[in-house]
């Protein structure tokens, strides 16, 4: 039987939900950057931010959005459970349209990687992101990678 999915929008109960459930890479990564994590993610769920979150077979599998850099650039954004490992291809796909569909509304998406997350770094890569050198970046002077993608003419 084939998987069935869909994508709603993001909750505060969403964003609790993941404050738990978040694969342990996803929560190593979000406490090195920021002081208050799910402060963050709350703050998301309101303009000029955007959250979803994609469910599959009835399960939460990422939260996921864009939110707007001062300098007006797009910065994407994602968490996952370890459910994410079962539905690669699905992800895969909805993440391809949907940074498609940011490119249209931004010129520029950026955010930054967190350099020992080396599976998440592939995964920005396959979806067209390019990757830069290491800097120290975050609450606790860890290194990250900048990433961006800038949209065709």
């Amino acid at each position: 039987m084939a998987d069935k999915y869909y994508i709603k929008q993001g909750t505060p109960q969403d964003v609790a939900f993941f404050s738990i459930f978040v694969r342990a890479s996803d929560r190593e990564e979000i406490e090195a950057a920021v002081e208050n994590p799910w402060q963050c993610f709350m703050e998301t769920l309101y303009a000029p931010h955007e959250t979803f979150v994609l469910v599959v077979n009835d399960e939460p599998i990422c939260l996921y959005g864009t939110s707007v850099t001062p300098e007006g650039f797009g910065c994407p954004f994602m968490i996952a459970t370890d459910s994410m490992y079962r539905y690669r291809k699905i992800m895969h796909s909805v993440a391809k349209d949907y940074i498609a569909g940011k490119l249209q509304e931004f010129d520029v998406l950026v955010n930054y990687v967190y350099s020992k997350h080396t599976s998440a770094i592939r995964w920005l890569k396959s979806l067209g992101f390019v990757i830069g050198e290491p800097e120290v970046y975050g609450v606790k002077g860890e290194l990250f990678h900048p990433f961006h993608a800038v949209a065709e003419e």
